[in-house]
């Protein structure tokens, strides 16, 4: 009887445990896109500027 509900306890704390991973995996994800999303918007336009100036110049 009491091993039954340790043996519940330990699955829902590994149900737990997981949950908590992948949160943190998928909020470091979040994290890193958001990081990442402004240099490469800034070297996107900075392209499509020079190519612009290119466009204007030739």
């Amino acid at each position: 009887m009491i091993a039954g509900a340790q043996s519940s306890d330990t699955l829902d704390s590994d149900k737990k445990a997981l949950a908590v991973t992948s949160f943190k995996k998928i909020r470091w994800m979040l994290i890193l896109y958001q990081v990442l999303k402004v240099p490469l918007l800034v070297i996107f336009l900075s392209l499509s500027v020079d190519y612009r100036r290119d466009g204007f110049f030739s």
